[in-house]
């Protein structure tokens, strides 16, 4: 059966007109053959037809609760499991009566009466307590609690079996009068049993109307089985006549509801919600996979907007970049600039003061991305913007540059988490000072003697960060003589700090080798071969900008 035949056939457990027409079908016989009740008399069918009803209870009870069993140790239900022990101790109570002898040759009626009333009152009591009993999950029956109920089922049975066959086994009170039906003790049984039969009935349809699960319409159905068998055996005249056999068909009818509602109850319903659950959760994953697949283009859609943005504020940023550096006969310079894979923030930049002054600048901000280039950017403009406010003048001296850019970084919008390291100096031409400032670079300028030695220059600043309400620093001025065929070359971390494959940094004493190497064969040679040689050494993309700014005193003649 597939799920969707399964939907259909829950659907007509929705509807009552199975149990309506059942139960029509059981009071119009009862009708009919009240009204014939003089054609129908006792008859040897009638007590083979009930022997074999009675073993076919017997066998439907114990199939009804090894299914009990079995479901148990996968819902663990004992309303279920008890219910069916109660059910197998009814039917098992039955065996004797399949053997129409004692030790006198003829088992006494009132025996039989008395024994089948004995075993519906237990099982009235037995299904009442069943409905009331509160059946959480605390406390679950253990296999060898449930095989000791199964080993009392047996061993009860064996015994009045055992009693019934070979022991005297009769009742002080006659049960049954001959034509007149059941004497007062055997009618307060039955009375006792119907009234229990109906507050059972009660029950199921007070759970009924209180969770609205047409199962119970099935369980109601049983419980007005087993109470037409008790009313059925109420009406007997005689021992095996036709509201005995009645009494047998309505049980074993209640049986087979009964096994129908351990079967629904305990795979059909199970099987269903895991089927509707399994559709929920397909029907969930297809759209968690729709609103993954619409998400995964709403992110490919910013991805792309964000790398435009990105090579949009890489080109604006190298377009800040001189391409001509500025020279005159004294002074050569050449700048070489590598840039990361992503953006990141490094500057550089050269330019005239008057005939004999050049400025310089060189420096990193802090960070990646969009914002660290525009950080960059905002440097080389606000150089810019100090040289219209201030004059050629006001740019001459380094301290007061960096104070400035200090100044105007605190009073700018940047986060509080971005800073600039760089360094500002003037290099005459006239006089060779090369006059310069620290704003925390933290890489060593590096003097490079027409010997080929190399001195590493004081490099001593504060960072210009957003630290203006707390600290206001005291930029230094340095100053450095430089000679005819001195070269000063200032670079940035990305230099010295860039790894190969292995993670080895390039360092600064490679640095220094390749400039003992290179260092007589020009500026630009120089600055080309440091390059070289620091992309052949990490062999991909660099992780960070590299930058590079060489001064090359040029001799007089």
């Amino acid at each position: 059966m597939n799920s969707t035949d399964f939907r259909n056939y829950l659907k007509q457990l929705k509807s009552p007109f199975f149990e309506i027409i059942v139960l029509s079908v059981c009071v119009s016989l009862a009708l009919i053959v009240k009204l014939n009740e003089p054609f129908f008399g006792p008859s040897d069918s009638n007590k083979t037809a009930i022997n074999i009803i009675i073993f076919l209870n017997i066998i439907i009870s114990a199939s009804a609760f090894i299914f009990s069993i079995y479901i148990y140790q996968i819902i663990k239900n004992r309303r279920m499991l008890m219910s069916s022990f109660v059910l197998l101790t009814v039917t098992v109570l039955d065996l004797p009566l399949i053997f129409d002898f004692s030790v006198r040759g003829v088992m006494n009626p009132d025996n039989v009466i008395f024994l089948w009333f004995i075993g519906r009152l237990l099982g009235a009591v037995g299904f009442i307590l069943v409905l009331l009993f509160s059946d959480d999950r605390r406390g679950e029956l253990s296999n060898l609690k449930i095989s000791f109920l199964s080993l009392t089922i047996i061993i009860g049975a064996g015994s009045l079996f055992t009693c019934v066959l070979y022991g005297p086994f009769t009742v002080s009170s006659k049960m049954l009068a001959e034509f007149q039906g059941l004497t007062p003790p055997a009618g307060i049984m039955a009375a006792a049993v119907i009234f229990i039969s109906i507050v059972t009935l009660f029950v199921v349809f007070k759970k009924y109307y209180k969770v609205n699960e047409p199962l119970y319409r099935r369980l109601f159905l049983t419980f007005a089985m087993i109470l037409f068998s008790i009313v059925s055996m109420s009406n007997i005249k005689f021992v095996n006549d036709i509201w005995n056999l009645f009494a047998y068909v309505f049980q074993i009818n209640s049986c087979i509801i009964l096994l129908n509602f351990y079967y629904l109850f305990g795979i059909k319903r199970p099987h269903s919600m895991l089927i509707r659950t399994k559709e929920e959760l397909d029907n969930y994953v297809s759209e968690l996979d729709r609103l993954v697949e619409k998400r995964t283009a709403e992110l490919r859609a910013i991805n792309e907007k964000l790398l435009a943005d990105q090579e949009v504020a890489r080109r604006m940023q190298l377009s800040m970049l001189p391409e001509i550096l500025p020279g005159n006969d004294y002074v050569a310079f050449s700048a070489s600039y590598v840039p990361a894979d992503n953006l990141s923030g490094d500057f550089y930049n050269v330019f005239r003061l008057d005939e004999s002054r050049f400025a310089i600048c060189i420096g990193d901000v802090s960070g990646h991305g969009v914002s660290a280039a525009m950080l960059s950017i905002y440097i080389i403009q606000r150089l810019q913007a100090l040289l219209e406010e201030e004059g050629r003048e006001g740019m001459s001296i380094p301290s007061v540059v960096l104070g400035n850019i200090y100044e105007s970084m605190n009073a700018s919008n940047f986060d509080e988490n971005m800073y600039i390291v760089m360094i500002y100096g003037i290099f005459n031409t006239d006089t060779g000072i090369f006059s310069y400032a620290s704003g925390g670079l933290n890489t060593t300028p590096l003097r490079v003697r027409p010997d080929g030695s190399i001195q590493e220059l004081d490099n001593t600043g504060f960072a210009i960060c957003k630290l203006g309400n707390f600290y206001k620093p005291k930029f230094v001025n340095h100053q450095v003589l430089l000679f005819p065929n001195d070269k000063l070359i200032l670079y940035t971390d990305g230099l010295v700090d860039a790894k190969n494959k292995e993670k080895e940094k390039y360092s600064l004493s490679r640095l220094k080798n390749v400039i003992k190497d290179q260092y007589k064969w020009g500026v630009d040679h120089l600055s080309q071969s440091i390059t070289r040689d620091v992309k052949e050494f990490i062999g991909t993309d660099p992780s960070d900008d590299i930058t590079l700014l060489i001064l090359d005193v040029l001799p007089p003649f």
